[in-house]
């Protein structure tokens, strides 16, 4: 079940999960950085004439953007504190224009204040959207990948390499193993929440026992390079642990194997 949790995993009951891609995060985290070096620049470059609208209005748009980004890039977490220092950089170059000839604007300030807050919540909506647009995109790939099988139907043969392991979401399948004589016996059966063949498919390995379903079953059939973009992470690090826990795995059902071959 942990497996499948992993997998399935969804934060839709929690109001305080806001989540984007990996990808789509690294870019808005390094557009906000950017965009601070823009907006500390431009405050304090001077000799600029603008009416007072535009004035307040390039000091909102400024710190609306930077708030927006920084709340869509950032883990929760890290918003509060990101926020308190941008709030305090508005304030800081504020009390630093007079060393480049021009004068403090406590209005300025108070613009920059109501744009970050204005483009945090921005940032947040944004962010709740995108999480329940991708969440339903997930459920749609997943439902593509959801089959339904008939009671006797095997799904792969003894000594096969599979190209999917599967995840029972209702019903029952069976494994069976042949031994050197042509005796067949069951080993195990399987139940809904449970996954098969997980390691074989990690590890490019021939299944040690045929998989026969045993009622009519709902299964999901799962390749390996969908299973990493579904835990989020393609990385090295998940790779190997992935890989290692697929070793367990496969000793553990060895050792079960072994059992059956010596009680026949």
């Amino acid at each position: 079940m942990g497996l499948m949790n992993a997998i399935f995993r969804d934060h839709s009951s929690n109001p305080f999960v806001y989540d984007i891609p990996v990808g789509l995060r690294r870019l808005a985290w390094t557009a906000g950085l950017c965009a601070v070096v823009v907006v500390v620049v431009a405050s304090l470059e001077g000799g600029q004439d603008h009416t007072v609208e535009v004035d307040k209005l390039l000091h909102f748009g400024g710190y609306a953007v930077l708030g927006m980004i920084f709340t869509m890039s950032l883990r929760p977490g890290w918003i509060p504190p990101c926020l308190l220092l941008l709030f305090g950089l508005g304030v800081g170059i504020e009390m630093l224009q007079p060393l480049n000839g021009r004068t403090r604007d406590v209005t300025d300030a108070i613009a920059n204040t109501v744009g970050l807050v204005s483009g945090c919540s921005i940032g947040i909506f944004l962010r709740v959207f995108a999480r329940h647009f991708f969440t339903a995109v997930k459920g749609r790939r997943w439902r593509k990948s959801l089959f339904t099988h008939e009671r006797g139907e095997v799904l792969v043969e003894q000594g096969a390499v599979p190209e999917v392991f599967y995840i029972i979401r209702s019903g029952r399948v069976e494994l069976l193993r042949e031994d050197g004589q042509g005796h067949v016996s069951s080993v195990t059966e399987m139940n809904a929440g449970q996954c098969i063949a997980v390691a074989a498919v990690l590890k490019e390995e021939a299944l040690p026992v045929s998989i026969r379903v045993a009622e009519t079953s709902e299964i999901y059939h799962i390749r390996k390079e969908q299973f990493y973009r579904q835990t989020g992470d393609e990385s090295e690090a998940l790779k190997f642990l992935v890989l290692s826990m697929a070793d367990t795995i496969t000793s553990v059902t060895q050792a079960e194997l072994h059992l059956v071959d010596d009680s026949c």
